[in-house]
């Protein structure tokens, strides 16, 4: 770990080293120690301005709003003060995961710029919400009586397919749309999908390409699929000479209508996937799986931690 500069308590330093060792340093994450730095500094301000801070548990909003307010008033960039926040915010979550506690002082950690409130905290589906999704996908097809219109990009066993996709292997939708079948080997003695670059749809990192083993589900979906729609693409639909991504926005507001459920989008499926596979695998494991560079994405974008205890794996240990 990188020599702290700043005079901070020893239950800073012991608490931040564990942090750094288990969730920034390399080949964790390549910016661990700006990360580090910005937690360092805040922590260091707070206790020069008077704040009595014995660990993480004393920080309060009175004190992040002292800070936000400083720092404006000298000038600081809204950028800068943000990331500073959310490494606090994350280095908070960790620790709040490892004591077993709720998200009571990590909650308390926000930032509004310009009248414009956080991003909120990533929601993922329940279990239930899971099984209704999947069984009102089975009649979304261009042939359904009441979905014709709506679905009339997808195919029957399309939508569904492309659901378990995001669900069981975590894609991103940007993926799964452009997804061919020669990406994918169901013969193998473990089915997998291994990306690659095409012309209409790049890597989103160096990572993307990584081989993602399909579950049982999965591979029995892709096979039935495969049998009554094979050609090169799963899902693009003709489009003059070539090809385009079959539309689906929609379809998610019929479906949000119908369910109640706000945040239901194309994106929820890859953090639902996120949130039920941080139950049995450790934070490098995790990384692993979702195909990412940097362990904080994952963190702070993928995993829920909207209510009670968090669920999110921060502490670097299976759950």
């Amino acid at each position: 770990m990188p020599r702290i500069r700043l005079p901070l308590p020893h239950q800073f330093e012991e608490s931040l080293s564990v942090w750094y060792r288990d969730c920034l340093a390399p080949p964790l994450m390549r910016h661990g120690k700006i990360e580090l730095g910005h937690v360092q500094s805040t922590l260091a301000w707070l206790l020069k301005h008077g704040a009595v801070l014995e660990s993480w548990r004393d920080i309060r909003a009175s004190h992040v709003r002292a800070f936000i307010q400083t720092r404006t008033a000298a000038g600081f960039t809204g950028t800068d003060t943000a990331r500073k926040l959310a490494a606090l915010k994350t280095w908070v979550l960790w620790c709040e995961e490892a004591a077993g506690t709720g998200t009571a002082i990590s909650g308390c950690i926000r930032y509004r710029r310009r009248g414009v409130a956080c991003q909120p905290a990533p929601l993922a589906l329940s279990r239930t919400e899971v099984d209704w999704l999947l069984g009102r996908s089975a009649v979304i097809h261009s042939g359904a009586p009441d979905w014709g219109a709506t679905a009339k990009d997808w195919r029957p066993l399309a939508f569904r397919t492309f659901l378990l996709l995001g669900l069981e292997a975590g894609l991103r939708p940007s993926e799964t749309l452009w997804l061919r079948w020669d990406e994918i080997d169901l013969d193998a003695d473990v089915p997998f999908v291994k990306l690659r670059e095409l012309p209409e749809r790049g890597l989103k990192n160096s990572h993307a390409s990584t081989p993602l083993e399909l579950s049982p589900a999965v591979a029995s979906a892709l096979g039935l699929y495969r049998e009554r729609c094979p050609g090169l693409y799963l899902f693009a639909v003709p489009n003059g000479q070539g090809q385009r991504k079959p539309r689906y926005a929609r379809i998610w507001d019929r479906l949000r209508r119908e369910s109640g459920i706000e945040h239901l989008n194309a994106h929820v499926l890859r953090r639902t996937f996120a949130t039920f596979a941080s139950h049995g695998l450790d934070l490098q494991g995790l990384v692993n799986v979702m195909r990412h560079n940097n362990p904080i994405t994952v963190q702070r974008h993928y995993l829920q931690r909207s209510q009670g205890a968090p669920v999110r794996l921060s502490s670097g240990r299976a759950g």
